[in-house]
C-alpha cells in the first residue's frame, strides 16, 4: 500500500512538472542552457562555466526602498547565502559584479542587500537576473555528495546496468528531494525525451558514481510504462 501510494504521487508530480512553468520548477539545466546559448558567442565565454561557477537563484523582484531584492533560491543550502561575500549578477549575456552587505530569509526566499545598490529604481532594473557564485563559495559536499551542475548529463542506469537515460536535475520539494531525468526509452507526443522523476532517498537512488557519472536506481513499477 506505502508503495502504491508513492507510486501515486510521482505520477502526479510527472503530470505537474510537464505542465507547470512555475519558476521553481524549472531545472537548473534549462537554466544553464539559456546562460550558455546567451554566452556563445561572447568572448568571455568560457566552457568549464559548469564546474567553475554555480548559479544559486534569480531575482525575482525589489524589496522596500533601499535597494534590496528577493531571490528565489535555487540551492538546497540557503544559509550560505549568508556567507557569500561576492556575486555575479547574469542576464541576456550581460553581467554585474557586486558585494552583499546585508541577507534576511523570509517564507523561503532570500531578501539581499547589495553596496552597488541603494534604491528601489537601481533594484528594479535586477529583476530577473540569474545569481552566480563561485564553485568556492559553494556549501560544501558531504560523502558521498555531488553538485548538480557536475552531474548534468550523467547516466542513469537500472540494477542490471542498463541505461534508463540522462540525469537532469535534483528538486527540492514540500514532499522531498527528487531526482529528474530525461528518459532513453520514452518520448513525449512531440518526440522528445520524457522528463521522468525518482525520490531521491536510498530506496530509490542505489549507488552513485561520481568519477564515472552514473547513477543507479531501483526502477520504480509504471515508471518506465
Amino acid at each position: 500500500m506505502v508503495e502504491l501510494l508513492r507510486l501515486s504521487v510521482l505520477l502526479l508530480r510527472q503530470q505537474l512538472l510537464r505542465m507547470t512553468k512555475r519558476f521553481w520548477l524549472r531545472s537548473f539545466s534549462d537554466r544553464l542552457e539559456g546562460y550558455l546559448a546567451n554566452k556563445a558567442n561572447s568572448p568571455c565565454f568560457c566552457e568549464v562555466f559548469m564546474t567553475d561557477y554555480f548559479c544559486i537563484g534569480r531575482i525575482v523582484k525589489p524589496h522596500g526602498i533601499k535597494g534590496e531584492v528577493v531571490i528565489a533560491p535555487d540551492t538546497p543550502d540557503i544559509q550560505n547565502f549568508k556567507r557569500i561575500k561576492e556575486m555575479t549578477l547574469e542576464k541576456n549575456g550581460k553581467k554585474q559584479s557586486v558585494k552583499v552587505n546585508s541577507v534576511k530569509f523570509f517564507k523561503g526566499t532570500v531578501i539581499v542587500g547589495f553596496e552597488e545598490v541603494n534604491d528601489m529604481n537601481e533594484a528594479e532594473k535586477l529583476r530577473n537576473w540569474e545569481v552566480i557564485i563561485k564553485r568556492e563559495d559553494a556549501s560544501p559536499l558531504g560523502e558521498n555528495e555531488f553538485y548538480v551542475a557536475d552531474m548534468i548529463g550523467a547516466d542513469i542506469i537500472d540494477e542490471n546496468g542498463n541505461k534508463l537515460g540522462e540525469f537532469k536535475d535534483i528538486l527540492d520539494t514540500a514532499g522531498g528531494r527528487i531526482m529528474v531525468f530525461e528518459s532513453a526509452l520514452l518520448t513525449t507526443k512531440k518526440g522528445n525525451p520524457k522528463e521522468m522523476l525518482v525520490p531521491y532517498i536510498p530506496q530509490y537512488i542505489l549507488n552513485k558514481d561520481i568519477e564515472n557519472r552514473k547513477i543507479m536506481i531501483k526502477v520504480i513499477p509504471g515508471l518506465l510504462d
